[in-house]
């Protein structure tokens, strides 16, 4: 399912973070980044979380950045 628009991105995710202690700790690496032009760039990086049980989780993810008058943005993420 694509989710767009901001309030319903944060109505999935505000529920995620109301028990900080209890997050997995994450740990991204960056493999490529190309920059689209002045004001778009792509990013594509790993991510390794560790979860509290102990368990890990890994995969790629890639970002698409907007520069705009309040600084760079996040306009798509992608996580598998």
């Amino acid at each position: 399912k694509v989710t767009q628009g901001y309030d319903a991105i944060r109505e999935i995710y505000a529920p995620r973070f109301t028990k900080p202690a209890e997050m997995p700790k994450l740990s991204t690496e960056i493999v490529d980044f190309d920059p689209l032009g002045a004001d778009y760039a792509a990013v594509v990086g790993r991510f390794h979380l560790t979860l509290e049980d102990g368990k890990d989780a890994t995969g790629l993810f890639s970002l698409v950045f907007h520069k705009t008058a309040d600084g760079w943005r996040i306009v798509s993420d992608h996580s598998s």
